[in-house]
């Protein structure tokens, strides 16, 4: 589960849990690959736009279960110098990249 904490049509977190949670930070600039991210459960990764210009941020996850395997997806827009938090509740791998260049990609990588 993907909580963000900014506002969206997911729940937030209560204060509490953010309190007890880890923090990683992300720098997004053009023409420049982000780093892979390790994290434990409820950690909260933040992204900051280095640049003068709005980024769409797109976070995918996939999915697996009895069912069969499949992929989700989640856009958002971090504007020109702005930030973006996310809280990463479970296990899993979650890739990450700019839409603007969809070939520079990361991972947020969630143990425990």
């Amino acid at each position: 589960m993907i909580v963000a904490l900014e506002r969206t049509r997911t729940r937030l977190p209560t204060p509490s849990t953010v309190a007890r949670c880890g923090l990683a930070a992300v720098t997004l600039h053009r023409g420049a690959a982000p780093a892979d991210v390790r994290v434990t459960p409820g950690s909260v990764v933040t992204w900051s736009n280095g640049d003068n210009a709005d980024y769409n941020l797109v976070l995918a996850h996939s999915l697996s279960s009895g069912t069969g395997t499949g992929a989700t997806s989640q856009t958002w827009q971090i504007r020109a110098k702005g930030r973006f938090s996310l809280a990463f509740n479970q296990p899993g791998i979650y890739d990450y990249y700019r839409l603007e260049e969809p070939t520079q990609r990361a991972r947020i990588i969630v143990t425990g």
